[in-house]
This record gives structure tokens, sequence and C-alpha cells, in this order.
């Protein structure tokens, strides 16, 4: 029997376990997570949004279809978690409706509007009394709104659990270690070193450490440069069987300010969420938690009546061009980074895609070839093991 190949996947978030997840079921490799345990993971503090439409930028076109591509795939997943492994991910195909309060942020939104149509992307604009019918929730002081079928949710907490339990049943390895140093050996191996002070070979490295790639040192370097933290503040609050929630995810703009509003099928209403390039600033900021309720209030006043629970601070990786690296870095060193806001989205997708790409020993996601980290640091450069 041919021996398997030797696969560490830095990074324990959500896009790591999804790597490892898709590799494990080929069943070639023998794959160790290596998760850092103080790691500034932004996994627990999304919203889950799968929002191909509504999280769609101008500049980010590139990045409408994979995003459709990843939200279509989440369907399979479901089902496959549901069906095989009898665990429910939070899955719901709710839609999404975004409105806007002044005429400034509706001519705003109008124009996003326009980028959806002009990537055919399926999006319906209406009056704010047209959209209090579809949401009675609604404030009477939304004026415009788009409403759109595709975007769906899935409880990130909960997915992110599944695939480390389903993981384990598959025999992927997971360890507690800060990873300071990936360093390419003489035969073309990786040896990974931590922070404990020992190191381990590896055949093939794929990091997956978000943030954190920052702080990691040796042939990661030239491209960790590229990847700076976001912060975003998000408040997870609870409606009671007293206060109705609304049944879709609620987007808006307010005085310029975007926010959203996810209701779980279990009472959770997740509020978000800020955004700011201040690096790691971890602190909880009034002046935000404010805006996040204010905002929400003034588009769905019952929100004011929902219990608070949590609020969190993350750091979502972004890099310099806000849109993913993924790719061969080097031979047999592989990155996704920089999921930014699309982290949950992108997630299972990328998963796939690399799994894929690794099995084939391609060194770009086919049909991504602009995801690749050469747009940063070069094409790849494959060498020759020395005896």
């Amino acid at each position: 029997m041919e021996r398997k190949k030797s696969v560490a996947i830095v990074g324990g978030g959500i896009t790591g376990v999804a790597i490892a997840y898709h590799l494990a079921k080929l069943d070639r490799f023998e794959i160790t997570v290596i998760d850092d345990p103080i790691g500034r993971r932004a996994t627990g503090v999304a919203a889950g949004m799968l929002a191909p439409v509504t999280e769609v930028n101008f500049g980010e076109e590139h990045l409408a279809s994979f995003m459709l591509s990843s939200a279509d795939y989440f369907k399979s997943v479901a089902t496959t978690f549901n069906d095989q492994y009898k665990l429910d991910i939070g899955y719901r195909n709710t839609g999404t409706i975004t409105v806007s309060l002044t005429d400034k942020d509706r001519k705003d939104l109008e124009r996003y509007l326009a980028l959806y149509r002009r990537l055919g992307l399926s999006a319906v604009e209406s009056e704010g009394s047209e959209l209090r019918l579809l949401e009675p929730l609604l404030s009477p002081q939304v004026n415009y709104g788009i409403s759109t079928e595709i975007d769906q949710q899935v409880d990130n907490r909960a997915l992110y659990d599944a695939l480390k339990r389903v993981n384990n049943r598959l025999g992927v390895n997971t360890v507690g270690h800060k990873v300071v140093k990936v360093e390419r050996d003489r035969m073309g191996d990786y040896r990974i070193f931590n922070d404990s002070g020992s190191n381990s070979l590896f055949n093939l490295v794929i990091v997956a450490s978000g943030t954190s790639s920052n702080s990691i040192e040796g042939d990661l370097k030239e491209i960790s440069n590229f990847i700076r933290p976001v912060k975003g503040q998000i408040i997870r609050a609870r409606h009671s069987i007293d206060t109705k929630a609304p049944g879709k995810i609620i987007r808006y703009s307010v005085d310029s300010r975007p926010g959203y509003i996810v209701t779980r099928s279990n009472g959770e209403v997740v509020i978000g969420a800020t955004s700011e390039e201040v690096g790691f600033d971890d602190r909880l900021k009034a002046r935000s938690t404010y805006e996040l309720l204010h905002d929400a209030i003034r588009v769905l006043p019952i929100v004011g009546e929902y219990s608070i629970e949590e609020i969190n601070v993350g750091f979502r990786p972004a890099s310099d061009d806000n849109l993913p690296i993924i790719g061969a870095l080097k031979e047999n060193l592989w990155v996704a980074l920089g999921s930014y806001r699309h982290g949950i989205l992108l997630s299972m997708y990328i998963g796939k895609m690399v799994s894929e790409a690794i099995s084939a020993e391609e060194t770009t996601l086919a049909g991504y070839e602009f995801f690749s980290p050469s747009r940063f640091v070069g094409d790849l450069q494959v060498t020759t093991p020395q005896a």
C-alpha cells in the first residue's frame, strides 16, 4: 500500500477545518490541524450569512461567481451533515431585505442595485410601504429597499463544531500549538516550529491561519505581509416567545453606516457589524456598541426589547486587494488566506476546491487563478529537492 502523504494545516479556524474535512474524505492523506489555542480567530464572532448577492462590493466583482458557487455548495453540505452525520448546522434559505432610511442612503443602495444587475444577480427593488408588507416589523422610517431570495444563512458556531466532530471521526489529528516558523527543508518537505521549541516535518503544508499568519516567520513571511486585520464588533441578542423577530436577514444603511440583523431558528439574533482599520485593538468601544444598537432599533424597533447575551470583537483577515489569497506559494506550501468579510460563506467551497487542486497536483484553483499568491509575490517557483 502506498504511504499516505503527511499534511499539516496551520490554522484551526473555519477555513482550516473545512480544508481538513475535504482532504480527509479522500482518505489519501495523514492530516494534522495545528490550532493556536489563543489565536485571533474570526469564526466564532461571525454572523453566518451566506450572502453572495448583498455581500458583493465595488472593486470585488471577480469574487461574485465564487461567492455564488460557495452559497450553492452549502445546500449539499447541509444535507450531508444532516443525513450522513446527524448534525444540524443551522442552514436556512431565508433571503435578505436591504433597506435605507434616508435619501442619501437610498441613493447608495440604488448604486448597489445597479451593480447587482450588472453582475446578473437577482434582486428586486421596493418602496418602504411594499417592504413592510413583506416584513411588518420594519420601521415606518424605511423608505426603500432591495430583496433577494438567493442569500442564505448558517449557524457559524454549529458549523464549526460539526466540522471538528466529523474531522475527528475521519481521523484528523488536531494539536494545540502556536506556529512560529515554517521552513522548507533540503529534501523539499516543510518543517513547522511551534512556540514550545519543538518541530515536526510534513510533506505538504497549508496555511489558513487568518490574521495570525502575520506572526509566522520563514517561507510564509513574503505573503503574510499582505494580510491585515479589520476589526469588527458584533452583538448577540435573543428574542423571547413574546417578542417577534424578522424571518429574513435584514441589512441596512443608516447615515452611511452599514449593518445587519440575522435571526436564528433557536431565538438568537445577531446584530453587526462595525468595521475598523485599527490593527489588533481588541477593546469593546461604547460608541461602536451604541451605534450598532441605535441603528438596529431605528430599522427594527422591536430590537429594543431583545436581551443582550454577548458583545464580541473579531478580526477579519483581509488582503491588500480585499480578495482571497488561495494557491501554492511554493512547491508543497499552500495558503488559503484573506477571506475578509466572507469567511463563513467561502469556507466549505475553499475546502472543496483546495482539496481537489492538491489531489490533482495543481497549484491554483481551476477557474479562479486570480486568487493566486503570484499576484503579490511573483510566479510560483518549483525547485528540485537536493539529494
